[in-house]
């Protein structure tokens, strides 16, 4: 794919998103204002005037009855500023039975018998609560007629009355009823609209330079870092593990940029890992690669050079070579989740000694001292395991040992009984005598060709690849294992597995 045209395809900056972002939620705030505080201003104020006139209305007609209707209609009046009648009817005649008038302008307490009796009908029609709208101008020129009850009464042009009444007829005890009348004026909005479309006028103004400067600052301080830390990422990308990331602004952008710096020192010491094993690999497979040839010229060009301690030489780097290719095929094999454990239960101690037998030629020809100590109460010992895989790692470890020890040439394998968390293991320990490792470096001595003093050696033993093996198994086997050790004094590497079975009777019981 061209680079040049996935560029072309790629969306806008950071910082143009969030300014576009920020400048359309202002729009957004400002729209709302104009809706709420203008274009339905008219209805939101008539919405709540008829909600408390009716919530009003509710709490006086459930207390019709009471001994405290009077108290009652004079505190719904004084807190919402409405007028209040309340009559009861008997034989279809009415009388007043509480009122209360806090307003100069109301109709209610204009109305004559006419008028109360129109809205005593208008409000027997229904069986909640009724709602009358009438103009202040119809009833100042005379000139209403039936209709006059109407949200279109003369004089509205707006759709909005001068004085609205809201009412309810309630049944009481002994037949009774009683007609509860709240009447209050509309006060007109129009001039109060006109003085609000000023204020928003220059409110969305100053709101809008206002938000594009902070859009623009915010947009710039998140932004910032961000190109950065790309800048940074390309470089480092590039194979520049020294680079370093500055995430300042704020919390999230700090914990990317440490995590970043943390990727980069661990990229940059997994691709020094990388070329040392690589230049560690090669001189251990040129290595056996040039013994057999310069073995097999000599054996070519002088005939009487054709000996068996010359051919046994070149068998012996074959072996060594074959071997270290096993090795990498191993590693390989149990990082990538390839290799599988073929568990059975088998005697751990007499595998154990078993494997010494390998380094007898050892030991009798270049005065190694190479010993098994198994405590009288693990032996015999069983585990259920992989027994070629815990083989593999017990001749690692006694290989790391031969490599490392010091100068007495002393490796000691000890098999022991531990008990962790209530559950009974076998120990396995190889401890050397030689310089140790400082703490520092305990925790890399597992990786591949990982040397404390970076210097490379060719193992005595092995393949030098035996640490990072010993590691994959134990690993695949859920197995506790570690190393312990002091510098001067020589290491322990470790390792344990659950107990099958330990008891010698019950051996003998299955036989």
């Amino acid at each position: 794919m061209d680079h040049k045209a996935a560029a072309g395809r790629r969306h806008a900056t950071m910082k143009r998103q969030l300014f576009v972002w920020l400048a359309l939620f202002t729009a957004f705030v400002i729209a709302l204002l104009w809706l709420f505080q203008i274009v339905l201003l008219e209805r939101i104020y008539k919405g709540v005037l008829l909600m408390q006139l009716r919530s009003g209305v509710e709490m006086i007609a459930g207390n019709a009855d009471s001994d405290a209707l009077q108290t009652l209609c004079d505190r719904v009046s004084q807190e919402h500023g409405f007028c209040v009648s309340v009559w009861r009817i008997h034989n279809r005649r009415g009388t007043l039975d509480a009122s209360s008038h806090i307003r100069d302008d109301c109709l209610l307490h204009r109305f004559g018998s006419d008028e109360i009796n129109r809205l005593y009908a208008a409000a027997s029609y229904t069986d909640g609560i009724s709602t009358e709208y009438f103009t202040l101008s119809a009833f100042r020129n005379n000139s209403y007629n039936d209709d006059y009850f109407t949200g279109n009464a003369p004089g509205n042009d707006s759709g909005l009355s001068d004085s609205v009444f809201v009412m309810k007829v309630v049944d009481l005890p002994g037949g009774d009823k009683a007609f509860v009348i709240l009447n209050t004026t509309m006060a007109p909005v129009s001039s109060t609209a006109q003085t609000l479309r000023l204020q928003l006028a220059f409110i969305t103004a100053i709101l809008l330079v206002a938000a594009l400067l902070l859009a623009g600052f915010i947009s710039k301080k998140l932004s910032t870092p961000l190109a950065r830390m790309n800048a940074s990422a390309k470089a480092l990308a590039r194979g520049d593990y020294n680079v370093r990331f500055a995430g300042e602004g704020c919390r999230e952008t700090e914990e990317l940029g440490d995590t970043l710096n943390y990727a980069a020192v661990e990229l940059g010491s997994l691709d020094r890992l990388q070329k040392e094993l690589i230049a560690n690999i090669s001189h251990d497979l040129r290595t056996p690669l040039t013994m057999i040839r310069g073995y097999a010229e000599l054996m070519r060009d002088i005939p009487d050079e054709m000996t068996a301690e010359n051919m046994q030489i070149i068998i012996d780097e074959t072996l060594r070579l074959s071997s270290l290719v096993s090795d990498i095929m191993d590693i390989s094999k149990l990082e990538n989740g390839e290799q599988t454990l073929h568990t059975e239960t088998f005697e751990l101690s007499g595998t154990i000694s078993e494997t010494m037998e390998r380094y007898k030629k050892l030991t009798e020809r270049d005065g190694y001292d190479i010993r098994f100590v198994c405590e009288d109460s693990v032996s015999p010992c069983y585990v259920s395991a992989d027994r070629t895989r815990i083989l593999q790692v017990v001749y690692n470890l006694i290989n790391n040992a031969i490599n490392y020890t010091g100068d007495d040439k002393t490796v000691t394998v000890r098999l022991m009984r531990a008990v962790r968390d209530g559950a009974e293991l076998a120990r396995v320990e190889v401890a050397d005598t030689g310089e140790g490792i400082a703490p520092e470096n305990l925790s890399k001595i597992w990786d591949r060709y990982y040397r404390v003093d970076r210097v490379h050696k060719r193992a005595a033993v092995g393949t030098g690849l035996g640490l990072s093996i010993v590691k994959s198994v134990l690993l695949l086997h859920n197995a506790p294992f570690g190393v312990e050790s002091k510098v001067g004094e020589g290491s322990t590497f470790w390792f344990e597995l659950p107990v099958a079975y330990i008891n010698s009777d019950a051996i003998e019981g299955e036989r």
